[in-house]
């Protein structure tokens, strides 16, 4: 059985590193304009000076604004709007690129690595308990059978934080157990495959689709629909990466979503999530859920509003009729604030932004 976990920045975050949209926004603000960009500069900086008064504090924010922002430039400026949003998007890597380690990974010990792999192999025991023991279930079932999980994990960040710590967890098996005389084991792939790129290899910035780039006369521009929307900057590089994570996701019996804000500038990926989901019955997501204002566990109204907002923040990127989407929801699992899953002696808290 395999089981893939999509991570994003809500696992910096946890960690205590500086990375939200709003923490880059000053430091964006701050650094001086390109001369030779100066004045398209200008005017994308004047239209995200208005974030934070409108509350906006997740990078799918950001990129959406910029297909706003494609509105302050004319159909002859596409260039010029291409050129100063690349102009943000390099302020970002070298914010990003700047960040100082925290070296909070050193000061786990074995034991404690141990006790987090054992919790990374149940990740289904933060669920309600009557889920958790179906998941008990499912997993003592295919153990019997000497079925061996391998967990995958696929990061939307661009820094390699997450990879330290994959590295780590992988260097033993998650759980081993004996069927007769032969052991067995669930594994974690050592590999952390990051869909947008990394730091130094081309990372991916940008809307989902042309419909998120406001002024429809810019598309006309190769150069825009090439370099500001994600699927085909990714065939501008030639590169692999969408449909390696489709492989991956393709062949998973579970998809974990944690630290992702499931915004709309990946509104493909979300859209692919679902449809998968929808293709067999067999196939479930668990959603992993940073809320400052979590269900009430004393009211099963509260907790049936909030686990289908949450759940619909992925189902409506989907174009599934209501009904579609209300027969999923009982294959979507929603975890509410883990104090097992990917949280390390260093990081007491989580985020989703």
């Amino acid at each position: 059985m395999d089981i893939t976990f999509l991570v994003g920045n809500g696992f910096d975050l946890s960690l205590g590193y500086k990375t939200s949209y709003m923490d880059f926004y000053q430091y964006y603000l701050d650094q001086p304009n390109n001369p030779k960009y100066d004045e398209a500069i200008s005017r994308l900086k004047k239209s995200i000076e208005k974030d934070r008064e409108n509350e906006l504090e997740n990078w799918s924010d950001f990129e959406i604004g910029l297909g706003r922002c494609s509105q302050l430039f004319s159909s002859k400026e596409a260039n010029d709007f291409v050129d100063a949003s690349s102009n943000a998007f390099k302020n970002m890597i070298d914010y990003l690129s700047e960040l100082p380690r925290n070296n909070s990974i050193d000061a786990i010990s074995e034991k404690q690595w141990d006790i987090i792999r054992k919790k990374l192999c149940n990740f289904h025991t933060g669920a309600r308990e009557q889920d958790r023991r179906g998941f008990s279930r499912l997993k003592q079932d295919e153990q019997d059978h000497g079925w061996e999980a391998r967990f995958h994990f696929i990061s939307f960040n661009y820094t390699n934080f997450l990879d330290e710590y994959i590295e780590k967890i992988a260097q033993k098996p998650l759980e081993t157990w004996k069927r007769g005389s032969e052991e067995r084991k669930h594994i974690l792939e050592p590999n952390v495959f990051h869909v947008h790129g990394t730091l130094n290899d081309y990372p991916i910035v940008g809307v989902s689709n042309e419909e998120q780039i406001l002024n429809h006369d810019l598309l006309a521009s190769d150069y825009l629909r090439q370099t500001l929307i994600k699927s085909n900057s990714i065939k501008e590089i030639r590169s692999p990466r969408y449909d390696e994570v489709k492989m991956t996701i393709n062949k998973s019996r579970i998809v974990c979503l944690w630290g992702l804000s499931l915004g709309q500038s990946d509104k493909h990926c979300w859209d692919y999530i679902n449809r998968w989901l929808r293709d067999d019955p067999n196939r479930s997501v668990f959603i992993f859920e940073y809320s400052d204002d979590p269900p009430d566990p004393t009211l099963v109204s509260d907790y049936y509003q909030k686990r289908r907002k949450v759940a619909y923040r992925l189902l409506d990127h989907s174009n599934f009729t209501k009904e579609e989407k209300e027969g999923l929801l009982s294959r979507i699992y929603v975890v509410f604030n883990t104090k097992d899953v990917l949280m390390f002696p260093s990081n007491g808290t989580s985020a989703t932004q």
